[in-house]
C-alpha cells in the first residue's frame, strides 16, 4: 500500500498507478476507495483491462454482481488472452447461475493456462 501511495503521489496521472492503488485498496477491503482508484485509472486509460477487472471485482464485492460481470466482460474483450480475467468472468457467470457460459470461460482459461484454477470449488468438472 505504501508503494502504491508513493507512486500516486509522484505521478497521479498514470493509469497503472491508479490501478495498482485500486488493487491495494481492494486487498484491504476498502471497496469504495478501490472503486474510485479504478474509475480514475479508467478516466486516464479507458482501454486498460486490469482496471476493468478491478472495477468489476469491486462492484461484485459491493453486491452488484450484474454490473461487475459487465466490467469483467469488457476486460475480456480488451484482453481476450488473459486466463485470469476469463476465470473471474466464469466465476461471475456461475454466481449468476449461467453455468453454460461459466463452463465455457473456465474451459477457455484452462486451455490458455492449465495452471489457472477455476475460482470456485463448486463448479462441476
Amino acid at each position: 500500500m505504501k508503494s502504491a501511495q508513493q507512486a500516486q503521489t509522484l505521478n497521479p496521472n498514470i493509469a497503472r498507478t491508479q490501478t495498482i492503488l485500486g488493487f491495494a485498496d481492494l486487498a484491504q477491503t476498502d471497496i469504495a476507495q478501490a472503486k474510485r482508484a479504478f474509475e480514475q485509472a479508467l478516466t486516464l486509460d479507458s482501454s486498460d483491462p486490469l482496471a476493468r477487472l478491478g472495477l468489476g471485482l469491486a462492484k461484485i464485492r459491493q453486491g452488484d454482481l450484474e454490473a461487475g460481470k459487465s466490467e469483467l466482460e469488457t476486460a475480456v474483450n480488451l484482453d481476450p488472452n488473459n486466463a485470469v480475467i476469463r476465470s473471474y468472468l466464469g466465476k461471475a457467470y456461475y454466481e449468476l447461475r449461467n453455468k453454460d457460459y461459466a463452463g465455457k470461460e473456465f474451459e477457455i482459461a484452462k486451455d490458455m493456462d492449465p495452471k489457472t484454477p477455476p475460482l470456485t470449488s463448486t463448479m462441476p468438472s
